[in-house]
């Protein structure tokens, strides 16, 4: 039911829902507590992704209780990651970061390379809306390494617009709108929609590179991004002038 669950999550919430409460009914009645821990994480993301961010914390919270009382070093490094993931999708920064940092240190202890790929993300996030520019850089950078290295597909999306709202601050808003549009293709190609929680953020990144183009002049670069190979897409945004530019003009930070 978990697998089912996840599945579902990102295109139909209440479907998904469902699933999970099944799997977790039948791990109860099976008196798995391992499996109930891994259930309720599942049950938390789906609410996590749909923007409930209080019912998540609730199931996260139980999980940790139970996975703590097994001795679950896996389970308790996801549900640390997920208690990383429900402070930044509240943009609590400041707690998320130290927490992200740990599970990272987890998660290369224990050989998790996909959740430590994922805290990568998340990372960069972090930097980025705190307008850290060159660390966000640097983690999307290190993210599409292990993305492409391991050929992992959750998440690509958001480094694809992360990527793109960096090079909106240094005036690459053709670069912005192909990397939006690349995006856009991946999504369709591998079904996963926009987690809720970062849509606000995405919608304020998409209309400040349409401010920087003609109409017609953007949606040409979108157009081509999207017809872009993820390979072809991580090389655009990889390019020496894109990279060195960020350099020069992403030096500072602001307090």
């Amino acid at each position: 039911m978990n697998v089912a669950g996840y599945a579902w999550m990102s295109i139909h919430r209440q479907r998904a829902l469902e699933l999970f409460a099944e799997g977790l009914a039948l791990y109860r009645c099976a008196d798995d507590r391992i499996g109930e821990a891994w259930g309720l994480r599942g049950l938390g993301y789906a609410h996590l992704i749909w923007n409930e961010i209080e019912a998540a914390e609730l199931c996260n919270e139980q999980s940790f209780e139970i996975c703590r009382g097994a001795d679950d070093r896996v389970g308790l490094a996801w549900c640390l990651y997920d208690r990383a993931e429900s402070a930044f999708a509240r943009r609590g920064l400041e707690a998320a970061e130290p927490l992200l940092t740990e599970c990272l240190a987890r998660f290369s202890d224990l050989g998790i390379d996909f959740a430590a790929y994922r805290t990568l993300v998340l990372l960069a996030g972090v930097h980025r809306l705190r307008r850290e520019w060159l660390p966000a850089l640097s983690q999307y950078r290190r993210a599409l390494e292990v993305q492409h290295d391991r050929g992992f597909t959750a998440r690509g999306a958001e480094i694809l617009e992360g990527l793109g709202a960096l090079a909106i601050e240094v005036a690459r808003a053709d670069l912005a709108a192909r990397l939006f549009g690349a995006a856009a293709a991946w999504r369709r190609a591998i079904g996963l929609a926009r987690l809720r929680y970062n849509q606000a953020d995405y919608e304020q990144s998409y209309a400040a590179s349409r401010r920087q183009l003609s109409s017609a002049d953007w949606m040409n670069q979108f157009e081509r991004g999207e017809r872009l190979t993820y390979e072809e897409t991580r090389l655009d945004a990889e390019k020496s002038s894109w990279t060195s530019r960020a350099g020069a003009v992403l030096r500072w930070s602001p307090t």
